[in-house]
This record gives C-alpha cells, structure tokens and sequence, in this order.
C-alpha cells in the first residue's frame, strides 16, 4: 500500500518552536542580570557614599572604656573594658575558643567571602519553620565591621553597609586576623570586651591559658552575655557550654591532642563546668562593695543605650559616704553574730533608695573578691513576713479598718494550719495589732477573708514583678522575690501609691561629651507617668500601722527619733531575715542569711536586719530628721483611740471603736459589706512560723 510521506516541514516546526521558549528564558535572565547588576552598582552608590572613611577607621585597637562616677560626679567607682585585658593575636587566642566560636556563630567562616549566602538561607529556611527569629544570617565578619565602624540601629540601610563593609575587610585582612580582631572587642558581659578581659572577670587568668570549657562557656556568652553569665546564672551557662561543645563535635573542632593536662581531663569530663573563679579588682575601683552596683549598672547599660561603641561615662546616682556607712554596719552587725554564734557571718544585701527612687546605696553580699553573685538585685528569697503588709493593704482597700478586729485563733483550711511563732494565740484583736506583732494565723484568716487574688493584685501594682503563687501561705511570705523588687513597692507605699522603680543612672556620655542619656530629660514624663496606683488616703492607713510595728511592735530597733515606717520578715526556720520600711525621705531594705539556705539561730528581722536598716538610715539623715508621714489629724486620731482602747478595751490594749467595743467584738467575724468571699489555697504547705 502507497501513501503519502508526513511533510518535512510538519516534523521541523515543533522543534522550531520548542528551541524559542529556551532562547527567550536565555534572553530574560540576561537582561535581569544586566539590571539586577545595575540595580546592585545603585545600592552601592547610594548608601556607600556615607560610609566613615574606611582607612582611617580600620583599626583593630579596641577603643571601649566605661568609666562609672559617683553622685559627687568626681569619685571614680569603677572602669570596664580595655584596662582589664589586653589584645591577642591569632596564634596567643587557644584553639579550642577560636573553634568554639566559629562553631556557634559562623560555621562557614573560613569559606566565605564576608558574606555567606549559604548560611542567610539556612537561617531563613530556619526562621520560616520556627515561626520566629532563631536564628541570624550575619557573619563573624559583618559583626566586626558593625562593632568597628556602625551604630546599633537597625535598619535597611546599616544591614546593608554592614555587609560592604565586610566584603571591603575580607578583601584587605586575613580570615586569621578578622577573627583574632572580633574577640579582643566583642562583648561578654560583666562589662568584659574582648575574650582577654571576660577570661580575667570569670576565670581569673589570661584568655591564652583558657580550658575547653572555660572556652566553650565565653563562646556561649555571645548569644545572650546576660543570660548565660556563669556567676548570675551557672546553671544556664553550664547548658550553654554543654551546646557550644555539641556543636564543637558536630563540625569536627574537638582537638585530640592538647596543649596543657588540664585540657585533656576537661575533654574526659565533658557534662562539668569549671566553677568561674574569682573576678578580679579593678586598678581604678575605690571600694570593694561598689562593684555589686556598678555591675548592676553594666547589666542595665545596653537597656538604656543599645549598643553604642566607643568611650563611655556613666554618672551614677550611689553616694559613696553612704555607701560606706552601709557597709560597715552591715558587716559589724554579721561579723558580731557571728563571734556569738561561732560560726561563719551570714551575708547581706541593702539597697537605699530616695524619694525619687534614686539608689543611694547597694550591697550585694559581704565580700565581693569571694563572691560576685548581687544578692540585692539576683537573689531570689522569701520575704517572710514583710509581705503581709500587702494583705492588710488589700483588705483596707476593701472596707476594712484599722480598728476592725479579726480572729488571732486556730485556723485550718484544706490542710493548712498556720501557727504563730510563739504558739500561742490571742482571741479577736484589731488589724494594727495583727500587723504591729505580726501575728500569723489572724493574717491567713484575713487573706482567706479578703481573697488571694485582691492582694496578688496589690502587690503587682505596688511593683512586685515576680510571680506569685495563689494560695494562703503568701500571707506569711513564701512566694519568692528580690529585695529590689520589694524596695520598690515599699517606695511605692512611701510616695502615697505613686511608684518609682529604683534606678541608677543619672547621665551617660560619650568621650567627646555628647548625651546619650539624662534622667532630668525624663522627669517631666516620669512626674506625670507616677499616678497614684492605690488610693493615698488608705496607704495613709497602712502606714500609720507600719509606723505602729516599730514603735511598739517587732520593729522596735528601728526607732530613729523621727517618724518612720516598716516591717520585720522572716522565712521558715529563720532561712531568711528582712527589715524593710520608710521615712519622709528615704526608703531602704536589708536582707540577712546564708546563701545554701542554713537556718540562722536566733536571728529575725527585727535584729540583724532592722539594726542594720537603723544605722544606715540614722546616717542618711545627717542632715535632718525625717517629717511626718502621714496626716496630723489621722495620727492624733489613732493614738487617742489606741489609749482608750487600752483604758476601757480589752485586757490586751485592743483598740475602742466608736461604734462600741462589745459590738465590733460580736461582729469580729463579719465580713464588711465590700469584702469579696474569698480565694482557696491551692498549694497549701506545712506551717510556717514567721512572726517577724
């Protein structure tokens, strides 16, 4: 059979064609190219021309100092940075520091060209699957270039200098240089720059004589310096070093061979982290006790000015007379009970602050060359009894007064069964009563009575922070906080409900004076941010009782002679000590124990605590005596009541009331009308004597 052969044109056609949609795609991509190439040749152009001038400013020198200056602005508290380490070369950095921190932060240093693609797309692809950002795209390099040459800001525009920048350092220096040049000026907390000066602060030597987990842990510190501080937070640090070591292994960095024994037994001993030794003086500091609060200052530095390179002063607001006073009575009042008790002195922390919530004065332990850890500001203890005034401070702001009796009998609630310190218990008495001898079980009732919930509420408004666990036992103090956080509420209650964070900073300026920061510029908006959280007329009420637990209560050391206010505290087996209160013009906290938790025998907070507390407010008040506190009428008022309660009330002083002393008696067990019914314990514990 014949037929028709298919035409050669039909058969050529398709192949024609499929040959253009290649040429074309081949033709697109090269005119994107060109403009892609334009469109980079105009980015340069654009944000290259205000770049600082490359070749005067590409030194390596580390030019970071922090100077930290008193309230006088003449004393000279403390330096940081330069004047604690000096500048290592590739070959002075040990191995195992230079592989650390190339396996946390750049894993891929030595194979880029400043810029590592790969690794923006690892972040990115890692980001998107986290919902988050967990991880960054920057190099080693971009983070030199961003230290030695840009503000912190970030913005389109110094994202993209940053990486010129480190295209422009990997093409003039060597990979070895860059990385030797990034750890003598990177930071590493505790106001260290540089991997020399944060090896003398935690470890206490050179960063050339650095283990592999000393190494590990200040490569773990880049993530996050405050966080991971191996003094503040040795648990997390340990975690972090243990991650550093992991990826260490993962990409190969583990040397087998050593240079020191020490080095090899680190490697057998992989899970432990060499405990950080002692942080060195400082040449310029003038006293040992000011580096609990210029370390504070360091740690609150970034928060107030980001990252800002370059010479810094910082005038703070610690008046060093006052410091001092605070000290030695601190230390003579330890170091007495301790020749008493012979045993070791316990340790302390103080914290002074003004009306305007200015520090005055800090100690963060008994001897900062032994240990670096702040108590004042780290410490996380329980407040023991000084906690109650927020109870009775919940339950004036519900209607009840001063004078409203509540029972001082046993008291059982799902399990919990609190007991007063001395085991006895004294019937139906009045708030100012219960406070002034902290009696604990008439607190529990009135907390079970006015609900748990009303004074978590008031605590966080007077500026508790930390969380607080919703059962009866916070009555008595065992939910834990700092003592800064609770000099803070106590300021609160000094400034009429107004509240005040502590602070320490006054002014910071660069090196050719230019402000970066004044707390005068933020008066105005701190005046008109400080609304009265909690009505002033009922913390009036509260602290005509505060007033009453040192004058004739459990705070009877503290008398000074002029009107102050204030409350013992003591935790569970006296594990705890605390005085903290307030006068016209000061508010101060004092903390007492030992830091594995031992029991003190025979110390409250109405010894150690509240002398110390008087000493170092009696000092305060040099100049002059403290004013009233409250209202001439309130306190006539309470004092000609308390009198007649003693005259024709009950046996032991209870105050009269008005209405009739035999009526509030019936009544003692009613709620007023305003008064919520209550919360339930949802974690209660065994009993817990504080009654100071």
């Amino acid at each position: 059979m014949g037929g028709r052969k298919p035409s050669t044109r039909s058969k050529k056609q398709p192949a024609k064609s499929r040959k253009r949609p290649v040429l074309t795609l081949f033709k697109w991509c090269m005119i994107f190219g060109i403009w892609l190439f334009i469109g980079m040749l105009g980015v340069i152009a654009y944000y290259g021309h205000d770049l600082p001038d490359i070749a005067k400013a590409s030194t390596f020198e580390r030019k970071r100092s922090v100077t930290v200056i008193a309230s006088d602005n003449e004393t000279v508290l403390a330096r940081y940075g330069e004047l604690l380490g000096k500048n290592l070369t590739y070959e002075d950095l040990p191995k195992d520091l230079i592989n650390a921190v190339i396996a946390t932060e750049d894993r891929r240093f030595f194979y880029h060209f400043g810029i590592d693609p790969i690794g923006i797309l690892r972040a990115f692809m890692t980001n998107v699957q986290e919902k988050k950002i967990a991880q960054g795209g920057s190099t080693i390099t971009q983070q030199l270039a961003k230290n030695l040459f840009l503000s912190p800001e970030r913005t389109l525009r110094r994202k993209i200098q940053e990486a010129m920048l480190a295209v422009w350092l990997e093409s003039r220096y060597t990979k070895e240089e860059i990385i030797a040049a990034y750890l003598n000026r990177v930071y590493m907390g505790a106001g260290a720059y540089g991997a020399d000066a944060a090896a003398k602060i935690y470890f206490n030597k050179t960063a050339k004589n650095l283990t592999l987990h000393e190494a590990a842990t200040l490569a773990g510190l880049l993530k996050a310096p405050s966080r991971y501080n191996p003094m503040a937070n040795p648990k997390s640090a340990r975690d972090r070093m243990n991650v550093v070591i992991r990826l260490m292994d993962e990409n190969g960095m583990l040397e087998e061979d050593s240079d020191t024994a020490a080095s090899n037994k680190d490697r057998k001993n992989k899970g432990v982290m060499v405990k950080p030794s002692v942080k060195p003086y400082n040449v310029i500091d003038s006293d040992e006790n000011d580096r609990y609060f210029t370390d504070w200052i360091m740690d609150l530095l970034p928060d107030y000015i980001g990252d800002t390179q370059g010479d810094l002063v910082i005038y703070t607001t610690l008046d060093p007379s006052l410091q001092e006073k605070a000290a030695e009575a601190a230390k003579r009042y330890t170091e007495e009970y301790a020749t008493w008790k012979k045993r070791d002195a316990p340790e302390f922390s103080l914290i002074l602050v003004d009306k305007s919530g200015a520090v005055r004065a800090m100690l963060g332990g008994a001897d900062y060359n032994k240990s670096q850890f702040n108590r004042a500001t780290q410490a996380m203890r329980q407040p023991g009894s000084s906690f109650k005034p927020f109870v009775y401070l919940s339950a004036l702001q519900q209607g009840w007064g001063i004078h409203s009796l509540i029972s001082d009998e046993p008291f059982s609630k799902n399990g919990y069964r609190p007991t007063n310190y001395t085991g006895d218990f004294h019937g139906e008495v009045p708030l100012w009563v219960a406070l002034s001898q902290s009696y604990n079980v008439a607190t529990v009732r009135l907390l079970d009575l006015t609900g748990v919930d009303g004074t978590i509420r008031t605590a966080h408004k007077l500026g508790i922070s930390t969380s607080i666990q919703p059962d009866l036992s916070i009555a008595l103090g065992t939910s834990e906080t700092t003592l800064l956080e609770m000099v803070g509420a106590y300021q609160t209650l000094a400034r009429q409900g107004r509240p005040t964070p502590p602070f320490g900073i006054n002014r910071i300026i660069t090196a050719d004076n230019k402000t970066l920061f004044d707390i005068a510029a933020q008066r105005e908006a701190r005046a008109k941010a400080t609304e009265p959280v909690i009505d002033p007329a009922t913390i009036g009420q509260l602290t005509l009782m505060l007033e009453d637990v040192v004058s004739q209560g459990t705070g009877r050391r503290a008398i000074l002679g002029f009107p102050v206010a204030g409350k013992t505290g003591t935790s569970q087996e006296n594990r705890d000590a605390w005085f903290l209160g307030y006068s016209s013009d000061y508010t101060a906290g004092v903390w007492v124990g030992y830091d594995d938790n031992q029991p003190m025998k025979d110390v409250y907070g109405g010894t150690l605590p509240a002398s110390i507390w008087a000493d170092t407010m009696r000092y305060a008040h040099r100049q002059r005596g403290g004013a009233p506190l409250t209202r001439s009428e309130d306190r006539d008022g309470s004092a000609f009541s308390r009198l007649l309660g003693r005259l024709i009330g009950s046996d032991d002083g209870d105050a009269y009331s008005p209405q009739g002393a035999n009526a509030q008696r019936l009544n003692s067990l009613k709620r007023p009308a305003s008064v919520s019914e209550g919360h339930d314990a949802r974690r209660p514990i065994g009993n817990n004597p504080n009654r100071f």
